[in-house]
């Protein structure tokens, strides 16, 4: 599949891997916020198709790694219309199909669509950003620095600034070492990380929000 392919085929990308409905909506939001992005671009040649497809598909095997059985997660799957599945078999079939990392399973789903080895760099990309962010600071691989950013402003129900999405990792992984220096030492890259993408585009980070975004959400689904 290439970009186009994927762009236009997500619903049924979607159900073939029985992605959570809240999932499928994060990955629209991101896919939206890159596309809006996308459209205000001035600097080099982009592939935009390309990376809006990647950012549709970025979480495709995130199932794995949650925790089925909390207060949120419940809420979650009753907010977005899961109910009525047995998600947690969904999650045991995705672990032995496809791995127990969410990052791996992403990537195993991914290969499966038969993507170009560009596509497969610019999806590994997206998880530098949690474990090699200074790597992704350095590059001058824009269209990575664009596959990493829009994940960045949004959160749970909606797009919301960079600054409040780390602060809210923050505030959720806060009894999990490990993750809560991952997520201190990101939210100390925003300003530069903002500063490096923003020179290159027309619209203002707090012109990124919910009401900006929609239409390309809406054009995504349909």
């Amino acid at each position: 599949m290439d970009a186009e392919e994927i762009i236009t085929s997500i619903k049924s990308i979607y159900d073939r891997f029985s992605v959570m409905p809240n999932l499928q909506e994060h990955m629209f939001r991101v896919a939206a916020v890159g596309s809006l992005i996308c459209d205000n671009w001035t600097g080099p040649e982009i592939n935009s198709n390309l990376i809006i497809s990647v950012l549709l598909v970025h979480d495709l095997g995130n199932i794995v790694k949650f925790r089925l059985d909390t207060p949120e997660s419940e809420r979650m799957i009753k907010d977005f219309g899961g109910e009525g599945t047995d998600w947690t078999k969904v999650q045991e079939d995705t672990k032995k199909r496809y791995g127990a990392n969410d990052h791996a399973a992403t990537r195993n789903m991914v290969i499966g669509l038969g993507v170009s080895k560009r596509f497969l760099q610019l999806l590994d990309g997206t998880a530098k950003l949690y474990h090699s962010v200074d790597e992704v600071l350095r590059t001058d691989d824009l269209e990575l620095k664009l596959c990493c950013y829009p994940d960045e402003r949004v959160g749970p129900y909606g797009v919301i600034s960079a600054k409040q999405r780390l602060d809210d990792l923050i505030n959720r992984y806060k009894d999990n070492k490990e993750k809560l220096e991952t997520y201190s030492k990101i939210a100390g890259t925003v300003p530069e990380f903002e500063q490096q993408l923003f020179r290159h585009i027309r619209i203002r980070p707090e012109q990124i929000n919910d009401e900006t975004v929609m239409p390309y959400m809406q054009k995504l689904k349909h």
